[in-house]
């Protein structure tokens, strides 16, 4: 079941004759508790607590003794919502709605832990990429001559955008180095106004995305808010050299400044971080970019798929 009527990308998943997909709308409250009753579910899976439909769907599933999986990319950051949750969960509200937590990095595990859950409710690697298509081993990444350097993501301020267009239109000497922006959102008319010093592609689906993955030469990320990035072990797959923020929650897994790209300290005033990390990665000869690029392949297979879906079956155990 997804969310049909809040979409934040364009992004379709092909239906198969093993995946059946309900559209939230289509669903009330009583009309989804019958539905679960009817589908007897052993485990399920839900992406987040923000829903309220939700939640009454899990306290019913619970009230049976059946688990139930909540999905968690928040990182802590001691905000109050957070530290609300944190005081209900000592009271083992969450723990009437979930069994178990499924987090993608070690910010979550210290974020579930103040939320109650014990260790051995916890599973990981609940994002990961598909590596049978971006893995690009054998590929020997050619970094002589003209370099593209791309963005990825929603064209929002969370993202970075605006201070990654900044930054790089006060660069004078690119290097033979061009950006390419990928992605679409509220802010695309700021890509537009940089439009002679980047070049803009819309949305792109999966297998047309890792095509140009595989033709760029490097990535950024410069979010401002970013609780993990899944794009970040893309790229690493397709052997490129990577800048991301210290926002990102993926950098930590994927990301090793000097060696295999840089990180950097986010600002949301201040770009002068970004513009250093950006001249430093262009003005970079062609055996440090190779070595980086050696870097990137060698982090991208810590986690694969087979990986990220053994630890939900083995609730099952």
């Amino acid at each position: 079941m997804h969310w049909d009527n809040k979409k934040i990308s364009s992004y379709k998943i092909k239906t198969t004759k093993k995946i059946k997909f309900l559209n939230y709308s289509s669903f009330s409250t009583t009309g989804l508790i019958k539905f679960i009753k009817e589908l007897n579910p052993d485990l399920t899976v839900i992406s987040g607590w923000n829903d309220f439909k939700y939640l009454i769907s899990a306290f019913f599933l619970r009230s049976k003794g059946k688990k139930v999986v909540c999905g968690m990319d928040n990182q802590w950051k001691g905000t109050f919502k957070q530290r609300l949750a944190s005081f209900l969960s000592n009271r083992k509200i969450l723990k009437l709605l979930f069994s178990h937590v499924w987090i993608v990095g070690v910010e979550q595990y210290e974020y579930v832990r103040k939320l109650g859950f014990e260790s051995s409710d916890i599973i990981w690697d609940a994002h990961c990429a598909d590596l049978k298509n971006f893995n690009s081993n054998n590929i020997l990444r050619n970094f002589i001559g003209k370099k593209k350097l791309v963005f990825v993501g929603r064209l929002e301020k969370e993202k970075g955008i605006d201070k990654l267009l900044e930054s790089w239109d006060a660069i004078h000497d690119k290097n033979n180095w061009e950006l390419e922006i990928i992605g679409e959102g509220s802010l695309k008319y700021l890509v537009d106004k940089y439009k002679q010093n980047v070049h803009h592609t819309s949305f792109l689906k999966p297998e047309d995305l890792v095509k140009k993955l595989k033709e760029s030469h490097a990535l950024i990320l410069p979010s401002i808010f970013e609780p993990w990035g899944v794009i970040l072990q893309e790229a690493a797959a397709c052997g490129l050299p990577i800048i991301a923020s210290d926002e990102v929650g993926s950098a930590k897994k994927f990301l090793i400044n000097n060696f295999n790209g840089y990180r950097f300290v986010s600002s949301k005033k201040d770009k002068k971080n970004l513009k250093i990390v950006l001249e430093k990665l262009i003005s970079l000869p062609v055996e440090n970019l190779e070595s980086f690029s050696k870097g990137s392949l060698t982090l991208a297979n810590k986690i694969e798929t087979s990986s990220a879906v053994a630890n939900l079956l083995s609730l099952f155990n």
